[in-house]
């Protein structure tokens, strides 16, 4: 725990250091939060380009400040974050310590709840909080409307905490879809219903209703890469694919440090080339045609959806199925077309109960097996060539669907049963 403290105060400091200098998102994100204070508008291009008008509003509170306040502030916001989704994990997990708080009660259970989980996503959690990106925070709340509210009963509740996380970043949505597989259609309509709600109350409030549908073009663009599709020449874009990652022309999005599914197809399966103002060695197996290699990233993809489909739904009846919502958490690699390296914090209550999984079955069990994979993955992500292959990327797939197919905790030998498990 002193370890982990002094970890703690040594992120926060070195979050400040990064968005006092010139390397941290925050630093985009703070000029648009003074740009909405000074202006009244977020349509130029001052940082938050790529996320909903609300989500700039919801946080310009915690965002509007001096530097020098808004960046240790926020690295604080993370850091609790962070560490209460570890103990929150942890009691998904099934931890002998009981829903009261208790702590562990031996060595091996604190290792088993915080050691190995933090372990596991270590690199991923300081990136994030180092560029003072949003995903710890999103996380917290995505683990808190289930974790808090759903497995309580409080449908409601636990779609307005999803609701509210989908309007800082979008992936929570597919939350949606999980609610309604396991029959809880109340959490899902509650979870549209509230980002309904939260994407065009505050910014019709402060935008109002032209500046709101400008604001919303603008990120509709953005978020389509049409700045950069426009960058290629008119004459070059004709019969591109629709897809962010299918195009003819390379782009920013397309570099090693994006391992969502749809990147790492686009790179195996064709010749990526140069361009967007980063390189990109022509690293594909294989070269397919670009609409070939769209269609095997579908396919892929709508596997993934099945099979997580298939999983929840035999588990619906299930009291507490936390395996199932991890999954889905986990298995956003494959959904999102930008999934940069930081994004993996998202598996961390799918390798909370991989942690658990492994120490009771062994390191030659596989939940045993995959969990060294993952750790091996997290150390060969230094390395260039891994993320280019996206070896994460596909462990994080195995990740979703070991998750999805092992709904409850695994009961360790002489565990305490949790109240709430």
């Amino acid at each position: 725990m002193a370890i982990g403290v002094v970890l703690a105060i040594g992120q926060v400091g070195y979050a400040t250091i990064r968005a006092l200098g010139t390397d941290s998102d925050l630093i985009g994100f703070h000029e648009t939060a003074v740009h909405l204070g000074q202006t009244g508008e977020i349509t130029s291009a001052t940082g938050w380009k790529y996320y909903l008008p609300a989500s700039a509003i919801l946080l310009w509170p915690l965002l509007v400040w001096p530097m020098w306040v808004t960046a240790p502030l926020w690295a604080l916001i993370n850091v609790g974050a962070l560490w209460w989704t570890l103990r929150e994990c942890g009691r998904l997990a099934g931890g002998t310590a009981t829903a009261r708080g208790e702590a562990p009660r031996t060595g091996s259970d604190f290792h088993l709840r915080w050691t190995l989980p933090l372990a596991a996503v270590f690199a991923y959690a300081v990136d994030a909080i180092s560029l003072g990106q949003l995903n710890v925070v999103v996380l917290a709340l995505c683990v808190a409307g289930y974790s808090r509210c759903a497995r309580r009963g409080c449908d409601l509740a636990a779609g307005a905490m999803v609701g509210l996380a989908a309007t800082i970043k979008l992936f929570p949505l597919i939350l949606a879809v999980f609610w309604l597989v396991g029959g809880r259609w109340k959490a899902s309509l509650a979870t549209l219903f509230w980002f309904a709600l939260l994407v065009g109350g505050p910014s019709l409030a402060v935008l109002g209703m032209s500046g709101s549908v400008e604001a919303h073009r603008a990120w509709l663009a953005r978020a389509r890469g049409e700045p950069y599709a426009a960058q290629a020449g008119a004459g070059d874009s004709s019969g591109e694919l629709d897809h962010l990652m299918f195009r003819r022309k390379p782009h920013q999005w397309m570099r090693h440090n994006n391992q969502g599914l749809a990147a790492v197809v686009r790179r195996l399966t064709t010749n990526v080339g140069r361009g967007g103002g980063h390189e990109e060695p022509p690293v594909n197996i294989v070269d397919f045609p670009l609409a070939a290699a769209y269609g095997l990233y579908l396919a892929v993809g709508v596997i993934v959806f099945a099979l997580l489909v298939k999983g929840t739904w035999q588990s619906r009846h299930l009291p507490d199925a936390p395996g199932a919502f991890a999954a889905w958490l986990a298995a956003v690699v494959a959904l999102l077309p930008v999934f940069w390296t930081h994004y993996f914090i998202l598996a961390l209550p799918a390798l909370a109960l991989l942690c658990r999984a492994a120490s009771r079955d062994g390191k030659r069990s596989l939940p045993g097996l995959l969990l060294l994979a993952w750790v091996a993955g997290e150390l060969l992500l230094a390395s260039r060539p891994a993320r280019l292959v996206g070896v994460q990327c596909w462990l994080t797939l195995a990740l979703a669907l070991w998750a999805v197919h092992h709904p409850r905790p695994v009961a360790l030998p002489g565990a305490a049963t949790d109240p709430e498990g």
